[in-house]
């Protein structure tokens, strides 16, 4: 099945449906890494680290042994 869009003085037709036809121009999608971006994902993963150790803490139940036994 193929939609057809027509917007303005264009023909209605669709040239590349997603997962059905190879892209006609491919998606570029620059990424740009500065020291802040650096910085935020080792902030992020330090913060990621501490919150799951601070939380399997909580959910983890400790048995103390009996005195008497």
């Amino acid at each position: 099945m193929k939609g057809q869009l027509k917007v303005g003085n264009g023909s209605g037709n669709l040239d590349s449906i997603l997962g059905l036809t190879p892209p006609l121009t491919p998606d570029l999608y620059s990424i740009n890494n500065t020291q802040y971006t650096w910085l935020a994902l080792i902030f992020s993963i330090i913060i990621g680290v501490v919150l799951i150790r601070l939380l399997s803490n909580f959910s983890a139940t400790r048995v103390k042994p009996d005195a008497g036994s």
